[in-house]
């Protein structure tokens, strides 16, 4: 068993994938990872700098006949992409055509009636880029550079810049500094959900911002 110190953008699957696992699980409900599902029990967001125990890879044994082919199929594991789209007075981009590109993958489709982009994607991808036509097939589209497996956890400064950027209040870069233009931000989200425009990320904020940021409500 080794130990692998999280880096910035990886999350389970990636860091499964990279060990060669099937599954995010084999890694993540490992005995020796017992602490860390404690403090992330969502394993799509880890924080730089986590620790996170590597099982040792089991082999398998298949008996088969000489003489002939055989074929075995190795699963790779998928996941769900959701993203929200709105414009800057926060009404969704409904019914608006996107094209959703992760390595080698290309997904096409339409926003729904609340703007959601929801596709399924290759594990172990950490990059891609979304495009979106808010009017005419011959307009120019939207576009927008994915960072998969970026976000830290809400309790991290990090955490909270990433999400308040990501819900159209700019805080400029992510970069864990509570400064003016942080505590601007969390002031103006903080008067748009009805709370104490503090600047300061307060248990209330920080569970708006979470709830915001996964469900859009």
């Amino acid at each position: 068993m080794s130990v692998h110190t999280v880096e910035q953008g990886e999350c389970l699957l990636v860091i499964a994938h990279k060990y060669g696992f099937g599954s995010w699980r084999t890694v993540y409900d490992h005995a020796g990872n017992a602490e860390l599902r404690k403090q992330r029990p969502n394993p799509n967001i880890l924080a730089p700098g986590d620790k996170v125990y590597i099982p040792d890879k089991l082999e398998k044994e298949a008996s088969v006949s000489t003489g002939a082919l055989h074929r075995f199929q190795v699963s790779i594991e998928r996941h769900m992409l959701r993203l929200v789209l709105k414009n800057n007075s926060g009404r969704p981009y409904a019914g608006k055509k996107y094209k959703l590109q992760v390595g080698d993958q290309t997904s096409e489709g339409v926003t729904d009636d609340t703007g959601l982009v929801e596709q399924e994607i290759a594990g172990g991808e950490q990059v891609g880029t979304l495009l979106m036509w808010p009017g005419s097939d011959a307009d120019a589209p939207l576009t927008w550079k994915l960072k998969l497996g970026e976000l830290d956890p809400v309790d991290e400064i990090t955490g909270v810049q990433a999400r308040l950027n990501n819900l159209g209040f700019p805080c400029g870069a992510v970069d864990g500094s509570h400064g003016p233009q942080t505590e601007a931000a969390l002031k103006e989200f903080q008067g748009s959900c009805g709370l104490e425009q503090t600047g300061e990320v307060d248990d209330a904020t920080r569970n708006k911002l979470r709830d915001m940021h996964e469900h859009g409500a």
